[in-house]
């Protein structure tokens, strides 16, 4: 089972992961809504 890393976690706020799978040898999240609307402005 794949864990997210606290940290990353914790700038993703309460966003809920809708599905994740395996496409093209990589990891793929689906989250209940944009990732970017979650991470702060750099």
């Amino acid at each position: 089972m794949y864990r997210i890393d606290p940290a990353i976690a914790a700038l993703l706020g309460g966003m809920q992961v809708e599905s994740a799978g395996i496409e093209d040898g990589r990891l793929v999240v689906t989250f209940d809504r944009e990732v970017g609307m979650a991470a702060p402005a750099p």
